[in-house]
Formats: C-alpha cells, structure tokens, sequence
C-alpha cells in the first residue's frame, strides 16, 4: 500500500516558496553585509605551486622597511631569471612578481612577457561561460591559462552613441593595459594582442564546448557562431583566412574576489549604466562618504584610496565596466587592487561617460592619492607619444585613433576640473592623500 500527498494547489505553494526566497534575498542585499563573489583563479594543482605572498599585508607595509630588501630580486636580474628560464618557470616566475604597489615591478620590461603571450602555442581551449563575450580560456605551452577574446565585429573603432553595449573591443582591452601602465597603475594583467589560427591552432586542441561554436570549410575559411551578452541574437562570424585577432589575457595565479558595494551592483559611487539613473551628489558630501569608508575593505585607507582611483582611471579610459577586484589571501583579506575588463571602455560619447556621475567617489570625499594626480599631470602633455612607443609592438597595432587618444586627455582634464571644485570647499593637505 503506497502513501501519497496531495497539496490542494501546487501553484500556491510555488507562489509562496517564491515569495520567501525573494524575502530572503532582499534581506541579505540590504544588509550591512556586503557580498563577496570569489573565484579561486588557478585550480589545476598540477599546474600552479602554493602561493606565496612576497609582501607583508596592507597594515605592515608602510612599517616594514626592509621589504626592499627581502622581496623580489632587482628588475634586471629578474628579467634575465626570464630571459634564461624554460616555459614553465617563465610563467611560474611571471605570476609571481607582484610587490605592493603592483603585479610587476615598476621599471620592468613587459615586453617579455608580452611576446612570450603571443608566440608560445595554445596547448589546449575551452569555453569560458559568463560575462559579456564570447572567449575561450586557452593554456599555453608551459603551463600557463590566459584568456582570449576573439574580434568577432568590425572594430568600432570610435563609439559614439550607447556605452557599455554591444559587442567587447579586443583593442581596446589591449589599449587600457598600456595606458593604465603609462599612467603609474601596474594592477592590469597583462594583455597582448594575437593572431590566432582557429584551424591549425584551436581546433586541434578545443574541447567540445570550444568545438561545436566553430565550422570549417573546404577554402580555409573558419566560422564562429556566437552570442553578445547585450545583443541577445545569436550570429555567426566568418573569417576567410581561419585567422581571427583578439586580446589574450594573463590568467592571475593568485586568488581573487570581486567586492561589490551594498545597494549597487558595482560599487558604491557609481550607478551602473544600464540603469540610466544618475547620482546627483554634491561636492564633498561627508555623511555618504563616512557610509562608504565605514564599509569593510574600504575603511583601510589604502583600499578606500583605491577605489577613487579606480573611478578616475574609469572615466579616464572611458569605461562603464569597472569593478572593484582585489587579490586576497586564504582568509579573504586584501592583499593588492586589480583592474580588469576593458574591452566596452573608449566610448567617446559625451551624454554617457558623465564627469558628474563618474567621478562621485572624488568630487563627494574630495580625498585622493597625490601620486595618482601627480601621474596624470605629469603624462598627459606626451600621452600619444608614449602610447605609440609602448603599443607598437602588439600585434594588433594600432590600438587607438587620434579621436580616442584625444578623449582620453579630455577626459583627464575633466579630472582636474573636478578637483578645483573640492579645492573651493577643502584644503589641499585634506584633499591630496600621500598614502601609497
């Protein structure tokens, strides 16, 4: 004899589960807890020695003089370790290099790193769900995983109507490391353009998830079928030569998290662009600012400092993806902020990249590092130059059009429009920040 339940209304009891999960989830979104997504980075043990951190943590840097002296070896000698090393103790030494102010040291050639990207052969390829594009996660030979995201429109080169839509830039992605480099921030990992053949060099290798997005033809002519996370229809791109460019990113081989701020999807000063919202904040509103800095993470004045340079580089670089990532140890703390995702910035449209909204996180705490300014006004009269010496050698040269470029030193001088707003309600040894 079998026993069985019937409730009276099964789409009440759905309706009813689903209210409670929906409770529950308001609940924790506006708690006073913030939420950590973390991903643990490099999950292949076979492929990735235990990590360790060359540097003391955040509240003993400034006390522990001899890191200098104890931390990783002079560049040159560093970059000759590379230069003599096999490929497994290349990457194993590339990933290891960060210090505190950055994951390579200033003074370091990354070029080496950067044509050992876009010349060591693709050892294996697999999808890489999520996000906003469509990419693979490649390992090169030696060990190493990087990510690819493949050209798969024509560039646009300069987009002018809606930022932070459409398909992602390989260029620009390429462009932003360079600038951010250029600009003082070594916390891009570094990103190389690359030529890839989809027949001899993916497909040989492709797991099916890489496999059943690619078509191949008798002429040499490869196919992807992909999907662009704003465009929702799904279309196929074709290149006659199997040959397709993209932007090969460095795969960290410490452990990450992304921080997002309570009641925003990104952080806290910036309303995404999606919601077509905009803060009207004030110039220095203090109370805010306080609830910000009273925030876990940003209440050590080092990450605070952080994210207002993150907000600057974003409206600098014209990007509307910016998201507050940090390099951190086994439990959970802080080590070291790291930009990534670049590749929907440039937009050059005046109405959406808004100084007002963009730099919230400057112009409402009037607080900022001294060397973040200093290294903007210091760059800028030779921008394009510098630019042209450093991205030349990237296999997708040029990067950038004169009317980008141009942008990126507007853009910039609206920072320092910015500043002579809290300079009217703040003094200058409040407003400039001499923590590193």
């Amino acid at each position: 004899m079998s026993l069985s339940v019937r409730f009276p209304n099964r789409k009440l009891w759905r309706v009813l589960l689903a209210a409670v999960a929906l409770v529950a989830l308001l609940h924790v979104l506006t708690s006073d807890r913030t939420l950590f997504y973390t991903c643990h980075l490099m999950k292949d043990s076979a492929q990735v020695s235990q990590i360790k951190l060359p540097f003391p943590r955040d509240n003993q840097i400034e006390s522990n003089s001899s890191f200098t002296q104890t931390g990783l070896s002079k560049t040159k000698e560093l970059e000759e370790e590379l230069n003599h090393s096999n490929l497994a103790e290349f990457w194993e030494t590339a990933g290891h290099m960060l210090g505190p102010n950055g994951l390579y040291p200033e003074d370091f050639n990354v070029s080496i790193v950067l044509n050992k990207m876009a010349t060591s052969k693709i050892v294996s390829a697999q999808g890489s769900p999520g996000g906003t594009s469509y990419k693979w996660k490649v390992r090169l030979e030696g060990g190493q995983y990087a990510i690819f995201k493949p050209q798969l429109v024509e560039p646009e080169r300069e987009r002018k109507t809606s930022c932070n839509t459409g398909h992602e830039q390989p260029r620009v992605e390429i462009a932003a490391f360079h600038l951010m480099r250029l600009f003082g921030f070594r916390t891009v990992p570094f990103v190389a353009g690359r030529k890839v053949n989809i027949t001899s060099e993916i497909l040989p290798h492709a797991a099916r998830s890489v496999k059943k997005f690619i078509k191949t033809y008798p002429d040499g002519t490869a196919c992807i079928r992909h999907k662009c996370f704003y465009c929702k229809v799904e279309r196929s791109t074709c290149f006659q030569d199997g040959v397709v460019d993209g932007a090969l990113m460095f795969w960290l081989h410490q452990p990450i998290s992304y921080r997002l701020g309570v009641n925003s999807s990104y952080h806290p000063f910036h309303q995404l662009t999606f919601n077509k919202s905009i803060y009207n904040f004030g110039v220095n509103d203090p109370p805010h600012c306080d609830w910000v800095r009273s925030m876990r993470i940003y209440d050590k004045p080092r990450y605070f400092l952080d994210l207002v340079d993150m907000t600057i580089m974003g409206h600098v670089l014209g990007n509307q993806d910016e998201k507050h990532v940090y390099i951190r140890d086994e439990q959970d703390n802080p080590i070291m902020t790291v930009h990534i995702d670049h590749g929907l910035g440039m937009c050059l449209s005046t109405r959406e990249v808004n100084a007002n909204k963009n730099l919230a996180a400057l112009t409402q705490c009037c607080r900022v590092r001294e060397s973040t300014i200093g290294a903007l006004n210091r760059r800028l009269p030779t921008l394009r130059e510098d630019f042209e010496r450093s991205s030349s050698r990237d296999r997708l040269y040029p990067l950038l059009t004169d009317h980008q470029l141009d942008a990126v030193v507007r853009r910039a001088d609206e920072v320092f429009e910015a500043l002579k707003k809290c300079e009217e309600v703040v003094d200058s040894s409040v407003l400039f920040d001499k923590t590193n």
